[in-house]
């Protein structure tokens, strides 16, 4: 049997009841985006200022991969420890055992 994720049917926007905010359900990020998937994102992030995706489980590449859907991810302008994912911040104190609420990024482009 063939398991269908990531489709624009199987996305729900969510939005949080407060000033701005929307959970988007529905998506594995750890597996490639459709375009049309990526659009609805792009969409809902101008509509409601922030997004957020819960319990995920997703690996360092993933989370660049999902960046560079909008946009291409840049080497982290802060020195830090040698590592393989430069794009991705980690301060010198965390561990690298990233919970689900760890995982934030400032630097995102907005073309």
């Amino acid at each position: 049997m063939l398991i269908v994720v990531n489709t624009i049917d199987e996305m729900k926007i969510v939005p949080t009841g407060g000033a701005l905010g929307a959970e988007i359900k529905g998506l594995n990020l750890a597996q490639p985006l459709p375009s049309g998937v990526v659009r609805r994102i792009r969409q809902a992030l101008l509509e409601h200022g922030v997004i957020f995706f819960r319990n995920q489980k997703i690996r360092e590449e993933d989370q660049v991969r999902f960046t560079n859907d909008f946009g291409r991810a840049v080497e982290h302008v802060r020195k830090q420890q040698p590592r393989l994912i430069k794009e991705i911040l980690f301060p010198p104190t965390e561990r690298r055992i990233m919970k689900r609420t760890q995982v934030f990024n400032d630097a995102i482009p907005v073309e």
